[in-house]
């Protein structure tokens, strides 16, 4: 059996908007290449088709490829793409099986199912239930025993048990790089990441839960922590074979074990990797502490991103953050003291809030010494608990899931959701005014110089700079 893994076309202009989508990212599609590198450990023979990283066409991967199966990874803002991509297999092929699975698939896999082109969906991790399905087919047996597997059985959808969790991340296969271009994915400017750059994850899950994420529904509050030396084993693996400049750290929320933080600190200094190759990472507010910052600081950590979200304390205890606002504050001041670069990222359009509040969180913003922020809207995705609520408002418009947009204030048409008493022409002013608003201090402009070090940088520096101005001044309605 030969499987083909396809991540499909990413419509980011009708996500960011077509002046941000100049300066977006292209990231690896690390859960589909941890599937990849589970088939391989396996035996049977896999093929990634990246189409955000690939110029060939669906079209001609299938004609060259000859697959056997073919896998899809679908999160919500690719569920369109991704389905058309399996009508496209059956159109090659009809007697080609097409499994979908990802964050999408996991919360809502009756809907995936109702599509005519799909045979299959994967729910949760996928690294071993793939292999389970492939080696099923191959041998003509039934997927009655698979688990984390929905299929269609005549007219009824089969939902088998899920999947248990590996309870030991290190058993996991490490991801199938080999099988993308792992040169040509980016950042966007605000992260300042050198290419090329690598995606590394020292830990699996989340044990918060957060309003409008969908981390607890899909890995079911679990934390699992990667032995470091399983970590740096991978790590050794990517710089020799890549040469990578930097380093991101895919964590979702680094530090929240401290020991097993500090301990990664001490090894990337002892492999000597603070010197040459800079890491970024994202964290809370209360899961660091001068100490670790410190250290982070020490191991050549290059920046570090706090997921502040609102200046307002009750709206922080309304969607479930758990800090409080001088966390905030002392946390960005022992980085900045540190000598970290800080990121902080803020929601607008929270349940409840008013006019007057959102523009508190944006005057919180600008007291805080940060070099990098990101303004994005409230956004009920699947599988979280703000989607139930934009539910229950009945408020909630999706007929397109690529209106799910965090950053709908760049883009044409409608907003998926408008929390009660709020105006969506106000939201998307209000989103740009505050981005834009930030980038044009002079604190944040001297930031951005004193990163500039080859002509390349002011290039792309000066591109996102005008982009992010054009997309800020546009006048277009919420629709």
């Amino acid at each position: 059996m030969k499987v083909l893994l396809i991540n499909p076309p990413y419509a980011i202009e009708r996500y960011m908007g077509r002046h941000l989508a100049r300066v977006g990212w292209v990231m690896p599609p690390m859960g589909l290449l941890y599937v990849a590198g589970g088939l391989e450990q396996a035996g049977i023979a896999v093929e990634v088709y990246d189409a955000q990283a690939d110029g060939r066409s669906l079209e001609e991967v299938l004609r060259s490829s000859a697959p056997d199966v073919v896998g899809i990874t679908c999160t919500t803002a690719l569920v369109t793409s991704g389905l058309h991509a399996a009508s496209l297999v059956k159109k090659h092929d009809p007697r080609i099986p097409v499994v979908v699975g990802g964050v999408h698939p996991t919360v809502r896999p009756d809907e995936i199912l109702g599509d005519p082109s799909v045979d299959l969906a994967v729910r949760g991790e996928g690294e071993r239930t793939m292999v389970e399905v492939v080696e099923a087919l191959a041998a003509g047996r039934s997927l009655e025993g698979v688990e984390g597997v929905s299929y269609c059985d005549g007219d009824r959808v089969i939902h088998n048990p899920p999947r248990r969790l590996e309870r030991n991340p290190d058993n996991l296969p490490w991801p199938a790089r080999h099988l993308v271009p792992m040169h040509v994915y980016k950042m966007s400017p605000d992260w300042s990441v050198r290419r090329p750059f690598d995606l590394v994850f020292t830990t699996f899950g989340c044990p918060f839960r957060c309003m409008f994420c969908a981390a607890q529904t899909v890995s079911g509050g679990s934390y699992r922590r990667r032995s470091i030396g399983s970590v740096m084993a991978e790590l050794d693996d990517v710089v020799a074979r890549y040469g990578i400049r930097s380093l991101l750290l895919g964590d979702d929320s680094f530090a929240s074990s401290r020991d097993h933080a500090m301990e990664l600190c001490e090894a990337y200094v002892s492999r000597g990797y603070h010197r040459r190759i800079p890491w970024f990472v994202s964290t809370r507010v209360d899961s660091v502490d001068r100490e670790i910052l410190q250290a982070m600081k020490r191991a050549g950590c290059g920046l570090v991103s706090f997921g502040i979200e609102s200046g307002v304390q009750r709206l922080l205890d309304r969607i479930g953050k758990k800090i409080t606002l001088e966390q905030s504050v002392r946390a960005v001041r022992l980085a900045k003291e540190a000598g970290l670069r800080v990121r902080a990222t803020f929601i607008l359009g929270i349940p409840g809030e008013t006019h007057d509040e959102s523009l508190e969180t944006i005057r919180f913003s600008r007291t805080l010494p940060v070099d990098q922020v990101r303004f994005a809207l409230a956004t009920p995705f699947p599988g979280t608990d703000l989607w139930r609520i934009a539910e229950e408002e009945g408020t909630l418009k999706v007929d397109d899931w690529m209106n799910l947009s965090l950053m709908g204030g760049y883009r044409q048409g409608q907003l998926a959701w408008v929390p009660k008493g709020r105006d969506a022409d106000e939201l998307k002013r209000l989103q740009r005014r505050a981005n834009l608003g930030f980038f044009l201090h002079p604190r944040a402009m001297l930031e951005y110089l004193t990163r500039i070090r080859t002509p390349a940088d002011v290039a792309e520096y000066a591109l996102g700079a005008w982009e992010l101005v054009r997309a800020s001044m546009l006048r277009e309605r919420a629709g």
